[in-house]
């Protein structure tokens, strides 16, 4: 695996789906979930515990959520239908503003002042998400061991993902990358 370190611009890592937990009063909710926790719906296996080696690595800023998503999607807008899942969803709105205030932003406050601080000190950033993909999708084999999700449009992007993939590639024979 490339060192981030390589990189000339300082990295940030963030795992939005590192853990299946879920806070204290909405246990009930979840009471006969538990296969739906343990799944990838209800976090990213084995992301949380590769992004703690990338930042052991690499000494760089971590964020990461342990609640589960099912709680509430931190990889999601608040504006995006699915940022609360069905399970929360049907809940009173005075629970979900508890829910979006008490996890949601404090989490997305934590991540953009940590990027904001690095930004105050180097003209760029690369943030990695680290996440984990569920091997079999609707019914549908899905044949990636990697995926890199970026803005086509944002030549800077672009040109450092396709880098990226080539140096995975040349170091990984057969590697099957996604973007």
């Amino acid at each position: 695996m490339p060192d981030i370190k390589s990189v000339k611009s300082p990295a940030i890592i963030s795992c939005e789906h590192g853990g299946n937990q879920i806070p204290p009063g909405l246990g009930h909710l979840f009471k006969d979930k538990h296969q739906l926790l343990q799944s990838h719906r209800g976090w990213d296996p084995g992301a949380l515990l590769l992004a703690e080696k990338i930042v052991a690595r690499n000494h760089c800023p971590f964020v990461f959520e342990k609640n589960s998503r099912l709680v509430v999607d931190q990889n999601r807008s608040l504006t995006n239908n699915q940022v609360l899942s069905e399970i929360t969803a049907s809940l009173s709105k005075e629970q979900k503003e508890k829910i979006i205030s008490g996890i949601y932003k404090p989490y997305r406050i934590t991540i953009t002042t940590a990027i904001e601080n690095l930004l105050k000190k180097h003209r760029r950033v690369y943030h990695f998400s680290i996440h984990s993909f569920t091997p079999v999708l609707n019914g549908v084999i899905r044949k990636a061991d990697m995926g890199l999700l970026y803005d086509p449009k944002r030549e800077i992007e672009k040109v450092f993902c396709l880098k990226l993939i080539k140096r995975l590639q040349d170091e990984i024979p057969g590697i099957c990358i996604r973007r």
